[in-house]
């Protein structure tokens, strides 16, 4: 037996029976569409609206200015909206990235600056992204591009000379994944 679409439908607040196309969709519900129609749903709206309109407005409105203490330096100050904090952008403190160290760049020799745990984990090797992306289509021979490492297939365990990632092949990864996504 085939089972044929429901075509009508019937609106609770209402009690009409109408197309489907008359009410809104709604994933949550099993028909995909909700129980009020467009017109009771819309009439419904605006008799909130009308019963609430100053608290709903309120929502929109600016915060009046406060006088405030700046976390940074501890001057009093007008704030402007309700995040502010810091009375000017040089009282925000800044992230400490951790220890810099001199380096050269793998790319065209120049000196720069780079973070001492990039350069431990590998990372750090050139002066800026354009440096990278050149250095990535070199072949092996000239010291450019990524050097391959024996790796084993997270997928098949098969030993493979890996660039970049955990499986041997674009088949590998698949299959992993699809075995994770069965779990």
């Amino acid at each position: 037996m085939v089972s044929a679409a429901v075509d009508v439908g019937q609106c609770y607040a209402c009690g009409e029976t109408k197309p489907v196309d008359e009410f809104y969709r709604d994933s949550a519900k099993a028909s995909g569409r909700m129980a009020r129609c467009k017109a009771c749903d819309l009439a419904k709206c605006r008799t909130y609206y009308a019963a609430n309109r100053e608290k709903i407005l309120a929502r929109y409105e600016p915060a009046p200015p406060r006088d405030s203490k700046c976390e940074g330096c501890g001057e009093t100050f007008i704030a402007t909206n309700g995040r502010q904090v810091y009375c000017k952008p040089g009282c925000r403190p800044t992230v400490d990235r951790g220890a810099k160290v001199e380096a050269v760049c793998d790319n065209c020799g120049r000196e720069f600056v780079a973070r001492a745990r990039d350069r431990k984990r590998g990372g750090g090797r050139y002066c800026r992204k354009s440096c990278a992306l050149r250095d990535r289509g070199r072949p092996e021979q000239d010291g450019g591009g990524m050097t391959p490492r024996n790796a084993v297939c997270a997928s098949c365990g098969s030993a493979f000379k890996a660039r970049w990632g955990r499986f041997c092949s674009k088949r590998c990864a698949l299959s992993h994944a699809r075995k994770r996504a069965a779990v």
